[in-house]
């Protein structure tokens, strides 16, 4: 019996739900999930950049903007990132260390804005957060994936070579599109990057699990905003108008 297009909706909203602060609901498998994901990355950087113009229409220093966009993306993104970072963090490094790591990386994203020229905010916002999620959802097809577990994660079903380049061809062409031949190299960077992240996950842990995919997807995150940065970077203070 194939699936009608309202239970097709209701399973592509559901995955909506594990990786935003959509409400989760009772879908099953949902077509195309991997790019699902990575959509939903560029909706959160889109909204967030939304928040920091909004902010700035206010008269606040470009700072203020800066730091609701990081804060925004995360409440959107149902701190999945943070979150699974955390449970990476607390196992490779210990309880003690697990919150500082996650401060770090947030205050580490909150900089690297600041230190881009504000009129790339929306392109590295979109970008980051695209590229991120594309890193975890492109590793499951590379390596042996953990069960999901509860809650909200970036573990998904099943996914083709189809789907993993339609998802990789959009990356590519958004990243020529923020930043031309720069954003390209980045895409390089990037994909370099999670690989060997990635293979060195899979052979520590014996798997990927979906916090380790999200720690993955946190440092590409970062790659990205520094990259941006240093190629593209604020002429005058954030904190001045």
């Amino acid at each position: 019996m194939s699936a009608t297009p309202r239970s097709l909706l209701r399973d592509a909203w559901s995955q909506v739900g594990r990786v935003t602060i959509v409400p989760e609901g009772d879908g099953r498998d949902a077509p195309w999930p991997g790019a699902l994901v990575v959509a939903t990355g560029v909706a959160i950087g889109a909204a967030a950049w939304l928040v920091a113009r909004l902010i700035a229409a206010l008269g606040a220093a470009p700072a203020v903007g800066g730091l609701f966009a990081v804060l925004v993306a995360i409440v959107l993104g149902a701190a999945v990132v943070e979150r699974g970072l955390h449970a990476a963090s607390e196992r490779w490094l210990g309880v003690r260390w697990a919150s500082l790591v996650v401060g770090a990386g947030v205050l580490a994203r909150i900089v690297a804005l600041w230190s881009l020229a504000p009129r790339m905010w929306l392109g590295a916002l979109v970008l980051g957060a695209a590229a991120g999620r594309w890193a975890a959802v492109g590793l499951q097809r590379l390596g042996d994936v953990g069960a999901a577990g509860r809650g909200r994660t970036f573990v998904v079903g099943a996914m083709g070579w189809l789907e993993l380049g339609v998802a990789s061809a959009a990356v590519v062409v958004l990243a020529i599109l923020v930043a031309g031949w720069v954003g390209l190299a980045l895409a390089l960077v990037v994909a370099a990057t999670a690989v060997g992240l990635g293979l060195g996950v899979q052979t520590f842990d014996r798997e990927l699990g979906g916090e380790s995919l999200a720690a993955i997807a946190a440092v590409v995150e970062l790659i990205v905003l520094v990259g941006l940065a240093a190629a593209a970077p604020a002429a005058l203070s954030p904190f001045t108008r």
